[in-house]
């Protein structure tokens, strides 16, 4: 939720610019957040579980999730 300034989310290759008000939900994918101006944002940011989900598609080779134990 974005609470001031202007914050863009990439995600897919697309790059979306958001203000005030302004909701994205992310699920699992890799994106990226990037403040494209010199003035400050500040967002507020909500992590819940997956519902068991671990997001393993498109993650870099050498990458695992958090909650998936490194295999030797």
């Amino acid at each position: 939720i974005v609470i001031s300034g202007e914050i863009c989310i990439e995600q897919d290759g697309v790059e979306v610019a958001m203000g005030p008000g302004d909701v994205y939900i992310q699920n699992a994918a890799i994106h990226a957040w990037r403040n494209r101006t010199d003035e400050p944002c500040m967002v507020v940011y909500l992590l819940m579980s997956a519902g068991g989900r671990t997001g393993t598609r498109n993650l870099p080779e050498g990458v695992t999730p958090v909650d998936t134990p490194a295999q030797p």
